[in-house]
């Protein structure tokens, strides 16, 4: 009598997309917090989000706040889906486009997100080069055109 083997799946070298949006909410600018907060949060699960979280950012000197800010960090599989999130977030003007990361890579930085960089440990220079190159790579067109 002869044994039936479980056919095993063939491992293809298939590499995970991975889009990482950083969006800032600047605490000082709004109103609604709440609201503006589940909206975005509501927003990126329609788009089918892989995750998504909220930190908070603050700096200051001795009694005065310089900086004080939500970070919301939402992590999409598809280029097609952060696509339609972006087109949406950009008709929301509390909140601003920090970066976009594509598989660890940089390919959207903005002008305060590149100020707020520790030269100790990066290179502002050559994350300048890497946002030329991703400015200049025909497969982000789409990306470059809703922001």
């Amino acid at each position: 009598m002869q044994s039936i083997q479980p056919i095993q799946p063939i491992e293809e070298d298939v590499q995970e997309e991975e889009y990482i949006l950083y969006l800032v909410i600047n605490l000082k600018k709004t109103t609604a917090l709440d609201t503006l907060k589940q909206l975005i949060k509501d927003s990126a699960l329609n788009c089918e989000c892989e995750s998504e979280y909220f930190t908070h950012e603050t700096e200051g000197t001795n009694n005065k706040i310089t900086k004080n800010n939500i970070i919301y960090v939402v992590t999409f599989a598809h280029q097609q889906n952060i696509n339609l999130y972006i087109e949406f977030i950009r008709t929301i003007h509390e909140i601003e486009i920090e970066s976009i990361f594509h598989n660890d890579i940089i390919i959207h930085g903005s002008k305060n997100y590149i100020k707020s960089l520790n030269q100790e440990t990066q290179n502002p220079e050559k994350i300048k080069n890497q946002l030329t190159k991703s400015r200049e790579n025909q497969f982000y067109k789409k990306i470059f055109s809703l922001i």
